[in-house]
């Protein structure tokens, strides 16, 4: 990701102290333009004493946690916003063992509560695409292998790694994924699903697998959708 000033601890916990205020964070990030029924789209709702939202209309009932991670936990707010705050300021990834110090918790609240973060943020990773001047290659990934074959043929694990960047030309988001080979279906399906529309394609590998473009792979158009340079390949 983008190297942004990080949020200090302190301010964080003045900004998060209390569950009212972590209720309140959830229902502006739920309903940006206030609420809504998710049963009849009706507006008009009110909150009862149980931190529930129910409609006017129709009474429906929703919790501001549905849907989410949070749903059907039992860990005050306060407790998983703690855990929101050190999974993301720690760029080496954090253990079940540490969060639980941190946290105060037992080790198996701590491991289920990353297991809900990750997996929440790896359903996010699957739909968010990479937009701007991207960066695309391959690389293969496992130990040394003596006699063996190398290059696209080499039996360690081949990922596909793609990352856009800033205007200034920084790294902004990174997106890897493995693949059973290198090929041209393989790198379409990849981009396809990883790359927006108009974004600017920088990769060596282009000119390797997409052989038209074998004079000027750093030189596409910006202004031409993904789809247009897969155009007149083969799979």
């Amino acid at each position: 990701m983008a190297k942004e000033k990080g949020l200090p601890l302190g301010t964080f916990l003045k900004r998060f102290s209390s569950e009212t205020q972590c209720q309140e964070h959830l229902v502006s990030q739920r309903w940006q333009i206030g609420y809504i029924c998710s049963k009849r789209g009706c507006r008009h709702g009110y909150r009862l004493s149980n931190g529930r939202y129910q409609c006017a209309q129709c009474r429906r009932q929703t919790s501001v946690t549905a849907g989410t991670v949070l749903h059907k936990t039992h860990m005050p707010l306060r407790q998983w916003f703690l855990a929101f705050y050190f999974v993301s300021q720690d760029k080496r990834g954090i253990s079940a063992v540490q969060l639980a110090a941190m946290l105060g918790t037992t080790y198996k609240t701590a491991w289920s509560m990353l297991r809900r973060m990750r997996i929440a943020m790896g359903q996010r990773d699957e739909t968010h695409q990479l937009c701007g001047v991207i960066e695309f290659d391959d690389a293969y990934f496992g130990g040394q292998t003596t006699g063996k074959k190398r290059g696209r043929s080499t039996e360690k694990a081949k990922v596909f790694v793609a990352l856009s960047l800033e205007e200034r030309g920084g790294p902004r988001f990174l997106k890897m994924r493995v693949t059973p080979n290198i090929k041209q279906a393989s790198v379409k399906k990849f981009a396809h699903a990883a790359f927006a529309d108009g974004s600017e394609i920088r990769s060596e590998a282009i000119a390797i697998i997409f052989r038209p473009w074998r004079a000027t792979p750093m030189n596409i158009n910006p202004k031409i959708p993904i789809s247009a340079f897969f155009i007149g390949c083969t799979s």
